[in-house]
């Protein structure tokens, strides 16, 4: 009996998500049914499929599998090859999030690992590569950074950016990229914290252009042959393109990780 007792008091409120387990859930387990809003593992026979509770399903264009760090991956190889979901759904003013994914990249002289765009086409009223490479190999995150001028008259925002460590081609790397109002951004690279700013808030509450949940497109930075006009601009400067090479374990959190957390992710 949910929803009310056996005496007739009934619980005012919303349920989602009920689930029944047949065996305990560990501490773990429990946590990431709290936070995890989507998992992707790539794996033949779950593809574009999310693992997590919430079933935000994605879809791909030109990829195929490969052999994974774990089990199978997804092999970017195309100009336009590219998965594509709803999972940063939760995103929105000062919200915390997390997002992990190992790579193991053919190239790293510029391309976009994650984009978030209001367009499916990788455009619209708001778009940014959340993370990708510069022409020389840097990793970079970048985000909006609401900010009121002097006059008053809006919020506005800008860029803000971090460069992380420089990858190397063919060889697997655990990336996590972190971001809550009080810690600003973080990258961790294979366990390690490489690069933080400081305190800011993304996305302003009043700006209508982030009222709509933004599209994330992985391993691409569009989904047409034309690039995405608008977008905000990375600096130190991220290079956006197609990515080449392979991705795997793509989990995106609803807060900011911690050091443990992320040391686990990677030792899977």
């Amino acid at each position: 009996l949910i929803g009310k007792t056996a005496a007739g008091a009934y619980f005012q409120g919303k349920i989602d998500q009920l689930e029944i387990s047949s065996a305990a859930k560990s501490a773990c387990e429990i946590l990431n049914d709290a936070i995890l809003t989507a998992y992707y593992s790539f794996d033949i026979g779950v593809l574009n499929l999310d693992l997590s509770n919430n079933f935000i399903n994605g879809m791909s264009n030109s990829l195929s599998t490969i052999s994974g760090i774990v089990n199978e991956a997804y092999l970017f190889n195309q100009t336009l090859s590219y998965f594509q979901s709803f999972a940063f759904t939760a995103y929105s003013t000062t919200e915390a999030f997390s997002v992990s994914l190992w790579i193991k990249p053919f190239s790293v002289s510029g391309g976009t690992l994650i984009h978030l765009s209001t367009g499916i086409d990788g455009g619209g009223t708001a778009c940014f590569d959340l993370l990708g490479f510069s022409s020389i190999g840097q990793l970079i995150a970048n985000m909006y950074n609401s900010y009121t001028p002097s006059g008053g008259m809006c919020p506005c925002y800008a860029s803000t950016s971090i460069g992380g460590a420089n990858t190397t081609i063919n060889v697997w790397t655990h990336i996590v990229v972190t971001y809550g109002s009080t810690n600003g951004m973080a990258i961790y690279t294979n366990g390690t914290l490489t690069v933080a700013n400081g305190a800011f808030n993304s996305f302003p509450t009043s700006a209508s252009a982030f009222t709509t949940p933004p599209y994330m497109t992985v391993g691409n930075y569009k989904t047409t042959s034309s690039a995405p006009a608008g977008c905000l601009v990375a600096t130190p400067a991220l290079s956006p393109g197609s990515y080449y090479g392979i991705i795997d374990e793509l989990r995106v959190y609803s807060r900011e990780l911690a050091p443990s957390e992320i040391c686990s992710l990677f030792n899977y």
